[in-house]
């Protein structure tokens, strides 16, 4: 994808190789269960969108040996990230919406590099669900009436030394 242009994916896709989107650029996942491998890796300053016109489930990567690549992600309500691999968010990160791990799926790391930027915001809720989420850079949570639930055994938020973890307005976690 280059520029401005949109790219949709529906349902059941297997993404591999790199995404080159640039900037005004998207690649919107809407629906079905979408596997991101290893191979995938999204560079450019354009974005990966999850929406939830469907309920789309990416799965990202399926070994623990895996790492999926995202320059730019926007998670939203009824979507899902999910995947026993790895997925390392370069430059920013999104949620105002939607799950990162399944309590049916093995779930894996996400990752908030140095330098990298994430937000939580808006009012909707936002479930870590045996997922482990690494901060390594700046992330803010804002809004009014933001929920953020951790369920399963396994789940975890860990904000690493070095890294900046900000709230503003009224929100609990």
């Amino acid at each position: 994808i280059v520029g401005t242009d949109t790219l949709t994916l529906t349902a059941n896709s297997v993404l591999s190789g790199p995404a080159a989107i640039g900037l005004g650029g998207e690649l919107r996942i809407t629906g079905g269960v979408d596997t991101l491998p290893s191979s995938f890796v999204q560079t450019g300053q354009g974005r990966v969108h999850l929406i939830a016109g469907g309920g789309p489930t990416v799965v990202a990567g399926t070994a623990t040996t895996d790492t999926v690549r995202f320059a730019q992600l926007r998670l939203n309500t009824g979507a899902t990230l999910t995947g026993k691999g790895v997925v390392l968010i370069s430059d920013s990160l999104i949620w105002v919406g939607g799950t990162m791990g399944t309590a049916t799926r093995d779930s894996g790391v996400t990752v908030i590099p140095a330098g990298g930027y994430a937000e939580i915001r808006g009012s909707g809720t936002m479930a870590l669900t045996a997922r482990t989420l690494i901060n390594n850079g700046l992330f803010r949570v804002t809004g009014s009436g933001l929920g953020m639930a951790a369920s399963g055994t396994s789940s975890a938020w860990i904000n690493n030394v070095g890294a900046t973890l900000e709230f503003s307005g009224d929100n609990k976690i």
